[in-house]
């Protein structure tokens, strides 16, 4: 039977699932999925069309599946006042090739009419709708450890426009204590999420920020998350840096360590046994400053983007 391209449908939840772990079986860090993981924490969404969720149909069997959305912006620093169009999920087997090829096919061809000149496609510069928590650390960066993806992604138009690597590392007992160079005050709290989309990102888990204070001033903040999804692979969550900032004027003064180690303190204490961060390649400070900390290159991660009009010289 030829292949048929079907929108979402719970019925093929089952099947979708199955596919989803078979794939993500290579990757440690991409969680075990389960239909109530999905009914959890990406169904009830407000961004969630089941328009845009396309499954593919080979000889009446689930052969792939893939999630496309238009959504506000996610994170506390960034514009949310504007819609992006992207690709959160692309699911397929390696033989099947032409699955993905159709499936990315059928999702571009569903966000062109809303009026985004880019589409978005498994990263990161506008945010987190779907799968935060799920994929790759806090993130849902495509990993390189999954080429088949990144093949129909390129092969549709999606060009390369970042890249980085996702460190991780075992948390066996909470780290000492380090200090900066200067004297600072340090404040643990939950994430202020200010925006619904934020919120809606972090459905299902709770977020926090370590705040390094100068005189009441804050010149340093990273922010972290226990995500215990990963414990049915790892064995126990896994605690995931997904921000982290010092003031220029006070960098190369262990501010960054002494955050990140009081956030592994913190993260033990939740309950957690490993460590993972994305790291932007040409950030040699953070790199260095997580390989103090036993968090080592895992895989590298890619950025990618559909141009849908004529980029301006």
């Amino acid at each position: 039977m030829p292949l048929k391209i079907e929108t979402y449908n719970p019925n093929y939840l089952p099947a979708m699932i199955d596919l989803f772990n078979e794939q993500a079986a290579v990757e440690s860090h991409i969680v075990t999925l389960t239909p109530d993981i999905f009914n959890k924490l990406v169904a009830p969404k407000p961004y969630f069309d089941p328009k845009g969720l396309f499954i593919a149909i080979e000889n009446g069997q689930v052969v792939g599946w893939c999630h496309a959305c238009v959504a506000h912006a996610t994170e506390v620093w960034m514009d949310h006042n504007r819609t992006h169009a992207s690709i959160e999920m692309l699911v397929f087997r390696p033989k099947d090739l032409h699955v993905g090829l159709t499936l990315v096919a059928e999702a571009v061809k569903w966000l062109r009419p809303t009026g985004h000149d880019q589409i978005e496609a498994i990263n990161c510069p506008r945010g987190y709708a779907f799968y935060r928590c799920l994929c790759i650390g806090g993130e849902r960066l495509c990993p390189a450890s999954i080429p088949h993806v990144h093949l129909a992604f390129s092969l549709s138009g999606f060009e390369v426009i970042g890249s980085g690597t996702l460190r991780v590392g075992p948390l066996d007992a909470p780290p000492k204590v380090l200090d900066a160079a200067v004297d600072l005050e340090y404040r643990i709290a939950p994430l202020t999420m200010n925006h619904e989309s934020t919120r809606q990102s972090f459905v299902g888990f709770q977020p926090m920020v370590i705040d390094a204070l100068e005189d009441g001033k804050s010149i340093g903040v990273t922010g972290y998350v226990v995500m215990p999804y990963h414990a049915a692979k790892l064995g126990a969550p896994v605690v995931n840096i997904y921000m982290m900032a010092v003031n220029e004027s006070h960098r190369r003064k262990g501010i960054g360590a002494a955050m990140v180690s009081r956030m592994l303190v913190d993260g033990y204490k939740q309950g957690a046994r490993f460590t993972s961060v994305g790291v932007d390649m040409d950030n040699m400070a953070a790199q260095q400053t997580y390989h103090k900390f036993g968090m080592l290159p895992h895989t590298l991660v890619f950025d990618r983007r559909l141009h849908l009009k004529p980029k301006t010289a």
